[in-house]
């Protein structure tokens, strides 16, 4: 029976590690050697490819500051509800830099097994993004709804 404690800790440490800190080592160490992340598109099975797209998402971006709303654990799934912010300097979700700054919501659905990272969920208002990438009228605080 898997320790929800211990399960919540990897993904944590999971979305610190591979999303805030940008780090390949993370990947290393907390991700299954055939990881599928569900987040990126058609990406295949494995570690190597979710270093590849980690480092793409996080080239678009910086200064990511992520604020964890809530923490849920049952069985071997760990859903992270958490709010983002960061500045767009770089080619991002094929938008070119704006400097701006932006604030969404997120829910990260993890499976945790022996410690590792098997997959991984990534949920967010795609619209609202590009929307305060772009500087469009109209964009509000992703909280405000």
């Amino acid at each position: 029976v898997p320790s929800l404690e211990a399960n919540k800790g990897v993904a944590l440490r999971f979305i610190e590690g591979v999303f805030i800190e940008q780090d390949p080592k993370a990947v290393d160490e907390l991700a299954a050697d055939d990881v599928t992340a569900h987040t990126f598109g058609d990406l295949p099975p494995g570690r190597e490819p979710l270093k590849e797209a980690m480092q793409r998402a996080g080239a678009g971006v910086s200064d990511p500051k992520f604020e964890i709303q809530d923490v849920i654990a049952e069985k071997d799934r760990v859903v992270v509800r958490l709010t983002t912010r960061a500045r767009h300097t770089g080619t991002f979700m094929g938008v070119e830099p704006s400097g701006n700054e932006y604030s969404i919501d997120e829910i990260h659905i993890l499976r945790v097994e022996d410690g590792k990272v098997l997959e991984h969920w990534h949920e967010f208002d795609k619209q609202r993004l590009l929307q305060q990438l772009q500087g469009k009228a109209g964009t509000r605080d992703a909280r405000s709804t």
